[in-house]
């Protein structure tokens, strides 16, 4: 926190964010398709990260244009939230199918097909929410919220002149 005053950025504008912009987006996108080609707890989890990543990046970006890079930001938020269900439902599985004292308790079997139900459920809402967020490829992302960039600043130095 100290020295982040005393950092020298090279890049101006949104050249600054460009590139870690199309690489968390890039990586999210590929997550996304390795989870679901073989949709393991780690490969969910992953995407949940690299999800995140470029949710920070939306973040940054958000004031562009509020009602579309916003809502992204938004629905990217909602998406890790959605993920972070599946993983923590994993979690209970697991707990539930190696702890003595879970594993041997009357309602198991049934907590287990509910933890599958639901975790279906969201693997089906995650593949909807993505396939919506990560259709672009990255390039065009950036291109597309370059452009917003570039007309939000143009805007302000316009109502400040």
């Amino acid at each position: 926190r100290q020295r982040v005053n005393h950092w020298q950025i090279p890049a101006k504008e949104f050249d600054a964010l460009e590139d870690g912009l199309k690489r968390t987006y890039g990586r999210a996108r590929k997550a996304m398709g390795n989870a679901y080609d073989n949709p393991t707890m780690e490969n969910f989890h992953e995407w949940r990260k690299r999800v995140k990543y470029h949710r920070y990046h939306a973040f940054l970006l958000k004031r562009a244009w509020k009602p579309v890079i916003g809502e992204h930001y938004t629905q990217t938020k909602d998406l890790s939230d959605y993920l972070g269900d599946i993983h923590d439902l994993d979690i209970l599985k697991r707990l539930a199918t190696e702890e003595p004292d879970f594993r041997d308790l009357p309602c198991t079997p049934m907590l287990l097909e509910l933890i599958d139900r639901r975790q279906a459920n969201l693997r089906g809402q995650c593949r909807k929410l993505g396939s919506l967020l990560f259709q672009e490829e990255s390039g065009a992302l950036a291109d597309r919220f370059a452009g917003y960039w570039r007309t939000w600043r143009e805007r302000k130095r316009s109502k400040t002149s």
